[in-house]
């Protein structure tokens, strides 16, 4: 199976949020088909054969809609999965970070979307220290993130920072990276 990248499933949250609303509704909605079918035939003689027909129709189209949100659902698994292995990976440099002796530019808040980069650029400091040279798969991980963050930011803003040790900052990107993860969910 072809590698899906990160940016396609953060791009789609707005669809899946859609679709799974019409699966919610598509009982409703075909309820409502079959009604209206059923009062255009009523006049009908033969109206069994043909509701018969429909009734069909409505069971394949409900299939297909299952099956489509069944594939739209299993889409989003592998961002959540990601998501919850750049926890892990996290809470390992979290414990190995008390030895590093950095100050890094920290985001004040990280709801504001303007410090992505800021985390970003924390990240690429973190990454260049030798002791973190063993998490080299987490900060791939991470870099597959970046293009699909970055793209939705309108142009640059003012990010409220502050130099904090190593362990605050991976507090922040741990808030971050839950976030992010809580929107992948819906």
């Amino acid at each position: 199976m072809a590698q899906l990248n990160t940016s396609s499933y953060l791009e789609n949250d707005q669809m899946r949020g859609r679709i799974y609303q019409m699966g919610r509704n598509a009982h409703h909605i075909i309820a409502a088909f079959q009604r209206e079918h059923a009062r255009g035939h009523a006049m009908v003689e033969d109206s069994s054969r043909s509701t018969h027909w429909f009734s069909e129709h409505i069971r394949t189209m409900r299939t297909h809609l299952y099956l489509l949100l069944l594939t739209v659902g299993a889409s989003a698994i592998p961002l959540r999965s990601n998501l919850a292995e750049l926890q892990t990976w996290l809470q390992q440099i979290y414990q190995s970070a008390g030895t590093l002796n950095l100050r890094i530019e920290t985001p004040v808040s990280t709801d504001d979307e303007n410090c992505i980069k800021i985390l970003f650029e924390g990240m690429d400091l973190l990454k260049n220290s030798p002791e973190m040279r063993r998490f080299s798969a987490f900060f791939q991980s991470f870099e597959k993130l970046k293009p699909s963050l970055t793209a939705n930011l309108a142009e640059e803003g003012e990010c409220d920072t502050e130099r904090r040790n190593v362990k605050n900052f991976i507090e922040k990107l741990r808030t971050f990276i839950r976030k992010l993860s809580r929107g992948a969910r819906a």
